[in-house]
């Protein structure tokens, strides 16, 4: 019997648009190029993990590209910007709590989640929130659905997980939870 929905942040409770807010602030050009920079070196997984901090990320970043180095720092130092709430999923939240479910979040995020949540009332609908960066693991590395279970006491089959990477989705049914890919439609969810 599920009783513990848990959700994903990035595209699943809020949108995660990167590349479409970096075209806001530079010529597409600049945007182009500062994308794989901060969003897709390998950095951005360091983040999440908790393995770095924003101040090693930046010294990376700049080191390795020294003239991008303040169009780097305006970035990076912004980019919680291109987030926006999903209204519709969002909506679902108290929802389902009305409907005696426990609701969750278990995201890959660096430090900076903690800065941005209180910008989204649905984060104070949750019973429990794990977030990677200070747990110093990611998923899908299974360690994090257990210490996910056992910060909150779950039981991994009384757990229905909602995320948009089909290997974190995988690795949850692996642990023994139900998960869906979450694809974009609040419809699917329902």
């Amino acid at each position: 019997m599920i009783r513990n929905i848990i959700f994903d942040v990035g595209q699943v409770l809020l949108r995660f648009e990167p590349l479409k807010w970096l075209h806001t602030l530079f010529e597409p050009e600049r945007a182009e190029a500062l994308y794989p920079i901060i969003f897709a070196g390998p950095e951005w997984p360091m983040l999440d993990s908790g393995a770095l901090t924003d101040e090693e990320a930046l010294a990376r970043f700049t080191a390795a590209h020294p003239e991008l180095a303040s169009d780097i720092a305006l970035a990076f130092g912004r980019w919680p910007e291109c987030l926006s709430l999903i209204e519709e999923t969002a909506a679902l939240v108290p929802a389902l709590r009305a409907r005696g479910y426990h609701t969750y979040v278990l995201s890959n995020f660096s430090p900076r989640f903690w800065q941005i949540a209180p910008q989204y009332p649905v984060f104070e609908l949750m019973d429990g929130i794990l977030v990677s960066s200070n747990e110093h693991l990611a998923k899908p590395d299974p360690k994090i659905y257990a210490r996910l279970c056992e910060k909150f006491d779950l039981v991994p089959e009384e757990c229905f997980f909602i995320d948009d990477m089909p290997e974190n989705v995988k690795a949850a049914k692996e642990y023994g939870m139900e998960a869906i890919m979450f694809q974009g439609s609040p419809e699917q969810l329902k």
